[in-house]
């Protein structure tokens, strides 16, 4: 399977399902970041909270125990990096 590149080189990119190709390096901007939602955060979901950051993008979220940055040295959430809150919540997070 052949896929043309679109950079202005205009290079084509083999693809092999039995050799290790190395692929160009991608402009970052053009990547679109992959987020997984876990177990954990599936759970929260379900409960009813909402991620504080899609209300509010502009907050500065800082979750201390979802990094190894806190008293126990322990990252406790995992892969969890996004803060939920119950929705009414919302309006009086944007007064602050």
């Amino acid at each position: 399977m052949s896929c043309k590149d679109t950079t202005a080189n205009e290079s084509t990119v083999i693809l092999s399902d039995t050799t290790k190709d190395t692929l160009p390096a991608l402009d970052s901007s053009l990547v679109e970041q992959v987020y997984i939602i876990d177990t954990l955060e599936q759970s929260l979901i379900a409960a009813g909270l909402v991620n504080v950051q899609d209300s509010i993008p502009e907050i500065f979220i800082d979750l201390r125990y979802s990094d190894t940055n806190n008293f126990m040295h322990k990252d406790v959430y995992g892969h969890l990096n996004r803060a939920y809150i119950q929705p009414d919540l919302i309006p009086d997070l944007k007064n602050v």
